[in-house]
């Protein structure tokens, strides 16, 4: 599984591979994503806007 990983501030995001997520209870399920949007919060937290408030 690959996965958009900040590793510091003011850097670009990695694309890097994940663990598979593992069941654990019988009421979890695991979700396919095929497609996710970027609000531009999370620009301002990648560009070290809230680095205070937000530790990576």
């Amino acid at each position: 599984m690959k996965a958009a990983r900040l590793f510091a501030y003011d850097k670009p995001l990695r694309l890097v591979d994940a663990e598979t997520p593992r069941l654990k209870n019988p009421a979890d399920v695991i979700v396919r994503v095929t497609g996710a949007g970027v609000c531009h919060t999370d620009l301002h937290i990648v560009e070290g806007v809230w680095k205070e408030k937000v530790q990576v």
